[in-house]
């Protein structure tokens, strides 16, 4: 491929890290019919019921559900998947033993039934009817180091193939759980799959637990998800020669068999698919080697249905796919240790979206450009602000993640345009695709508001609509970006309060040295992490049993001073502890050994009393283009102590979830008095 000189000068000369958008498109035609408006590859959603508004009047329905976890297995993320652990009887409950419902006033009836065989009492009947085929599968966020040179090891990378560590009674050799209480629901001449559902409850809690906290901390959670659901052409290896010139781009090659196989098994062609992300950190989905500059709407397959040849001549991409027009080849550099990135032209800062706006390798000598300095280019926060701080995006972009969960055909990683392998078989309609984000955003910007007008997650999350996207999202696609109502989802590495500063929910101040019950406090990240959207108390239980030495309580204990120290403007300088930051997550709850209570700086310890989550942007994007049929919660628990509890731990986002699914859900069956 011919690159630029200034382009191949520079990269011989220097070490680059700008990257380009790519992602996919969709032929309107061969969109699937979506009630919930998918809006092709690029364009928000909005038809019908769609968009950021109401959920859509169901008429499809399927009566079995195939359910993807798609977990971030990065540090610090074992406390959210405990609670998510603990929140899988709800699940299965609600699914497997639906709620009575008064008949009339669809209220929950005064008495429920213990089985799904039991009758609903006189007047009542079943919301809809138990759910008797389930497939339930997890995915982690580890897709390894795109060619660059961190998380190479196996352990960093689970290529999209589920993840059965610590997993038992998974169905055959599937990887995944079925929950086949009648015992006819296996295809023939397959084993029946579990009918016992307090062993489907302990297994799939063991499995979340097994996916861990030990893999790689460039999260390409969507792209895992993509992969292993939608991507015709799923790579089998992403490789890179470390002694290859800069500007040669990551070798993607082959076809995952593994993934082909698993996906065949899984995912049926006339089912429910829920996916639910689990994730406390923005979305990395590094592009992976090199995209073509263009795309083929009519391509030749091989027997196996392989896109390999063209028989027309090909053409850019579309308008909406959002990727460049020359895709930049080298975007491993993202997770490439030891390297440092060249900054964006001066029209980033102000707006990103500027044509203007460029890396400064192709303008070397614009206003704007040198070097970005070492304390500012931590290569663990370098899949942030990508587009500002170094006029590239070296992620794929929203789009294509939108238009994979609505478009009948997408285009593949050599983009060639084929069928979208979650709508295979044509009896599959967007209207039965849910997309569920618990992620980094402040439940009290979700949730319903009590009789007081305050926030009050017992009540369960509200419908998302165009001004909750305003609230936690803002417009990012806008030239210039408005950013989110709510300045705790602003991404900085720096405080974001200032005096007279309000949270746009709870109106608490967001004022330096006062805390509020949303994200605590901002805090001394020495640019080495961002600034929190929400925190959350853990039960104390689990912190009096925290192992630090074992890294249980890192965020809290002694940082590795080589690392922080390298890039701060004076080498010889100290690293306090990190409680001498102020982080939010060291500060002790209000209890009688600490009556002054967080907030009143100095009352921060070595222990971690709190888990925390970053703003899930990407995520949440994405749901907005998808429209009606995304359900976003947060990852940040209301209340984790109270088991008992209406929002205890994930209890209102499996709430939500099921609220949404059972629309398209066989109604009203089941035994009756």
């Amino acid at each position: 491929m011919l690159r630029s000189h200034a382009l191949t000068l520079w990269l011989s000369t220097s070490v680059l890290a700008a990257t380009a958008l790519v992602g996919c498109s969709s032929d309107p035609d061969a969109q699937a019919s979506s009630p919930v408006g998918g809006g092709g590859s690029g364009g928000s959603a909005g038809s019908g019921g769609g968009g950021a508004g109401g959920a859509p009047q169901a008429t499809q329905t399927a009566d079995k559900i195939d359910l993807l976890f798609v977990v971030d297995n990065s540090a610090a993320m074992l406390d959210k998947q405990k609670l998510l652990a603990r929140a899988v009887p709800d699940l299965i409950d609600r699914l497997t033993n639906p709620t009575c419902v008064d008949s009339k006033t669809r209220a929950p009836a005064a008495t429920q039934p213990a089985s799904p065989t039991d009758p609903c009492a006189a007047g009542a009947e079943r919301e809809f009817s138990p759910v008797e085929d389930i497939h339930i599968g997890i995915v982690s966020s580890s897709l390894g180091g795109h060619g660059g040179t961190a998380c190479t090891t196996a352990d960093r990378d689970d290529k999209a193939h589920l993840v059965t560590r610590k997993a038992t009674n998974l169905w055959a050799d599937s990887g995944f759980f079925f929950w086949d209480p009648t015992q006819k629901k296996a295809p023939t001449g397959k084993p029946a799959g579990l009918k016992d559902p307090s062993v489907l409850k302990t297994s799939f809690a063991e499995a979340v637990k097994g996916v861990d906290q030990t893999g790689c901390g460039f999260e390409a959670t969507l792209e895992s998800m993509y992969r292993f659901l939608i991507e015709p052409n799923p790579p089998a290896t992403i490789t890179r020669d470390p002694g290859a010139s800069l500007d040669t781009p990551a070798t993607v090659s082959g076809t995952d068999q593994v993934i082909l196989k698993q996906r065949a098994d899984f995912l049926r062609s006339d089912s429910i698919v829920a996916i639910v992300v689990l994730s406390d950190e923005n979305d990395c989905s590094v592009v992976d080697g090199e995209l073509p500059p263009d795309v083929c709407d009519s391509p030749e397959l091989d027997a196996d249905g392989i896109a390999v040849g063209c028989a027309v001549a090909r053409n850019p991409w579309p308008a909406d796919a959002g990727v460049p027009a020359s895709p930049f080849p080298a975007s491993y550099l993202v997770s490439a240790l030891g390297t440092s990135m060249k900054p964006g032209t001066a029209q980033c800062k102000a707006n990103p979206n500027d044509p203007a706006c460029q890396s400064c390798y192709y303008q070397p000598s614009a206003p704007g450009c040198g070097d970005v300095p070492k304390e500012d280019d931590y290569v663990g926060l370098r899949c942030w602000n990508q587009k500002r701080r170094f006029g590239v995006d070296m992620l794929y972009p929203v789009q294509k993640y939108a238009a994979g969960l609505s478009s009948g055909s997408v285009y593949d990683r050599n983009g060639y345009k084929v069928q979208n392998p979650l709508y295979k078989g044509g009896k599959r309609t967007p209207e039965i695709v849910f997309f569920a984000g618990l992620v980094g955003v402040p439940w009290q910007d979700l949730a319903k508001k009590g009789p007081d007008g305050k926030p009050d997650l017992k009540l369960g999350y509200a419908q998302a609509d165009a001004a909750t996207y305003d609230r936690v999202l803002g417009k990012p696609e806008a030239s210039p970006p408005v950013p989110p109502l709510d300045t705790l989802m602003v991404e900085a590495v720096t405080s974001r309060f200032k005096p007279g500063l309000t949270h746009v929910v709870t109106g608490e101040p967001l004022e330096d040295g006062k805390w509020n019950s949303v994200n605590g406090n901002e805090y001394e990240s020495y640019k080495q992490d961002l600034m929190f959207a929400c925190v959350f108390p853990l039960p104390k239980e689990e912190v009096a049993a925290q192992d630090c030495l074992a890294g249980e309580c890192a965020d809290c204990q002694d940082p590795n001073q080589v690392d922080y120290n390298v890039l701060r403007k004076d080498p010889s300088a100290t690293m306090p502890l990190a409680k001498d930051s102020k982080n939010p997550v060291c500060a002790p709850p209000v209890d009688a050994a600490n009556p002054a209570g967080p907030g009143q700086y100095g009352k921060y310890d070595a222990k971690q009393y709190r888990a925390k989550a970053y703003p899930g942007l990407r995520f949440l994007d994405v749901m907005k283009r998808y429209g009606g049929n995304s359900i976003p919660a947060s990852i940040c628990a209301a209340n984790a102590a109270d088991p008992t509890a209406a929002d205890y731990g994930y209890r209102p986002a499996v709430a939500a979830i099921v609220d949404r699914l059972k629309a398209n859900l066989p109604k009203g069956a089941g035994p009756k008095n």
